[in-house]
C-alpha cells in the first residue's frame, strides 16, 4: 500500500470512479493531450471530466502531478454535489494559520472539507494545525479521507 507514498491525480480520479462503480468505458474520448486512451487511468479521468468532478489546465489533466490537499478537497466536494449530497457545510477556515495559501477556487471546497470532517488540518511540530492546501496528499490520507467520506457524507 505504501501509505506515505504520494498520490496523483490520476489515482484520485480512479478512486472515485470505482467508488461510483463506473465500468471501464471508451477513454478514447479524452480531450487531454497528456492522457493517452491506453493509460490505465484513462477511463477514469474521461468520466470525471464529463461529469465537472475534475478538469485540467484547459489542454492536460495532469493525472501523474501529485494531487495537492485542495486539489483532493475540491475533487470530493465536485463529485458529492454530482451524487445530489448536501454540500452546504461549511466551517470556518480563520483558526488555520495559512488560511490565506487557499487558492480562490477552492476556498468553498475547503471548508466543506473541514465543516463536514472530511479534513482536519495538518498538525505542525510546534503544535499548530494548518490546512497545507498546497501540500502533497499521501495515499494514507487518501484512503482515511475517503473513509470519512463514506462515513459522514454516503451515510
Amino acid at each position: 500500500f505504501n501509505a506515505n507514498a504520494n498520490t496523483n491525480r490520476g489515482m484520485v480520479s480512479q478512486i472515485l470512479f470505482n467508488l461510483e462503480g463506473v465500468t471501464a468505458g471508451n477513454a478514447a474520448a479524452t480531450a487531454f493531450g497528456d492522457v493517452k486512451p491506453t493509460d490505465w487511468f484513462a477511463p477514469a479521468v474521461s468520466w470525471m471530466a464529463e461529469n465537472g468532478i475534475a478538469q485540467g489546465d484547459g489542454k492536460n489533466f495532469g493525472a501523474d502531478n501529485i494531487i495537492s490537499r485542495e486539489q483532493l478537497a475540491m475533487m470530493f466536494f465536485n463529485y458529492a454535489k454530482f451524487k445530489g449530497y448536501d454540500v452546504t457545510t461549511r466551517a470556518d477556515l480563520s483558526k488555520f494559520s495559512d488560511t490565506s495559501n487557499v487558492s480562490d477556487y477552492a476556498k468553498e471546497a475547503m471548508s466543506w472539507a473541514v465543516g463536514t470532517g472530511l479534513f482536519n488540518g495538518v498538525a505542525g511540530k510546534d503544535g499548530s494545525v494548518t490546512l497545507a492546501a498546497q501540500g502533497s496528499t499521501t495515499r494514507g490520507m487518501v484512503a482515511a479521507i475517503a473513509e470519512r467520506f463514506c462515513k459522514n457524507i454516503i451515510k
